[in-house]
């Protein structure tokens, strides 16, 4: 072992209710917004830090098997946990975002301990690889850092500033406990960001993540050339399509955001949130579905949604079937919602944007449902409706974040 060293970071964390989207030094990875109380008398693989090939395999597959004890005065509740596909695949007892709860994000512990966890293996994986040594202690200053909130309680700069704080404020001690002796990693943020979600999205299609003042020209415009026969379609143009609505589908929320070019609408309703989104839709499912089959236990929300989407198998079937009867209700707010802001514009609306993780499972039901709305609101067929695609939909507000990292200076 070594002594200490540190491990300079940027890290855009988006940590939805169903899915921590994280993108650090430019890597992006996806895991279950999930942690699980490490409970006396578990017992957990013991990795021999002497072993080279031990360790590599270890670390080539460490966001399956993250096991931490937290010290930080930025969690309310420290302890040991199991975190992410490690809390998933646990067998017992999983906390999740409780997306009937009113209390918001900013308050939970997950999305803390999540982004916390996963710097400290990130930056233990960049420390090993350097010097194929495990050190005694490692040092980890998190230079930039961006995340975000659900509109709702972004607006309240209160909220805002005691969720900044929670990361900006404290010293967090993480102790990694899969090797033979436990890997203290002291984790301090320097610059840290938080931005709404859904509108960072929007931002997100406009300028470029991956390169500084640019704007974004990548695949993920490719269903607007498709659909609208279109040549080509950028960020620039994003910008320039006048009022452009973003629906932003989440597991707990969905947030309505608008904004011309760069600039945020701001009239009442423009930007807002429904309290409900795919999660409460498979809690719903979840019930309904072990009403009628009570020998299937409950699972989370995060396994009904994997085995839903899983094919075309028999069971997949039944589980997306359930899911489609309890979609219906949160479609039919959907569509009010955006009839509400469309009219408020009056009808002055250059695109829809439908984004989000929850936009891939609601979109065989949605998608009809809004093409007819939109036949008769937009009775001179102007408002393109964009149908962020499944490879661009989870991630759109991380690529927002990403862009506002690379904004920052390094004297900000």
């Amino acid at each position: 072992m070594q002594e200490e060293q540190t491990i300079h970071l940027t890290l855009a964390h988006d940590g939805g209710n169903g899915y921590m989207k994280d993108r650090i030094n430019g890597k992006t990875t996806i895991f279950p917004s999930v942690i699980a109380d490490f409970m006396p008398g578990m017992q957990n693989v013991t990795v021999d830090s002497n072993s080279r090939e031990d360790v590599e395999n270890f670390l080539d597959d460490f966001i399956n098997n993250m096991d931490v004890t937290t010290n930080s005065k930025g969690i309310n509740d420290n302890g040991r946990y199991l975190v992410g596909q490690a809390a998933a695949y646990s067998g017992i007892h999983v906390t999740t975002f409780n997306v009937g709860n009113s209390a918001g994000k900013n308050t939970s512990d997950i999305s803390v301990i999540a982004a916390l966890a996963f710097i400290a293996y990130n930056a233990l994986n960049i420390y090993y690889r350097h010097h194929l040594v495990l050190p005694d202690l490692l040092n980890v200053s998190v230079d930039k850092f961006a995340t975000d909130l659900p509109i709702d309680e972004f607006k309240n700069q209160g909220i805002v500033q005691s969720f900044i704080a929670r990361f900006k404020e404290h010293l967090h001690i993480v102790t990694i406990n899969n090797f033979d002796k436990p890997i203290n990693v002291h984790i301090q943020f320097s610059q840290v960001a938080v931005e709404p979600e859904g509108l960072t999205g929007e931002r997100g299609l406009i300028i470029s993540p991956t390169y500084r003042g640019m704007y974004r020209d990548d695949d993920v415009f490719n269903p607007l050339l498709l659909d609208y026969q279109l040549d080509h379609f950028d960020g620039q143009d994003m910008a320039e399509a006048g009022n452009v609505i973003c629906i932003d589908i989440g597991d707990g929320t969905v947030d309505f955001s608008t904004m011309n070019g760069l600039s945020t609408l701001t009239l009442a309703n423009m930007n807002d949130s429904l309290a409900s989104g795919v999660g409460n839709v498979a809690t719903d499912a979840i019930n309904a579905l072990h009403q009628k089959y009570p020998m299937i236990r409950k699972l989370n929300r995060q396994k009904f949604m994997e085995i839903a989407n899983r094919g075309n198998d028999r069971e997949s079937r039944a589980y997306k079937e359930f899911f489609d009867e309890q979609v219906k209700s949160l479609n039919r707010r959907i569509i009010s919602k955006l009839s509400v802001i469309y009219n408020s514009l009056d009808q002055q609306v250059g695109m829809i944007i439908v984004s989000g993780g929850g936009a891939i499972a609601l979109k065989d039901s949605l998608a009809p449902a809004l093409k007819e709305a939109m036949s008769k609101l937009d009775i001179f067929d102007r408002t393109k409706i964009f149908w962020v695609d499944k490879e661009f939909a989870q991630t759109l507000n991380l690529d927002g974040l990403q862009a506002r990292i690379l904004s920052m200076r390094d004297d900000d």
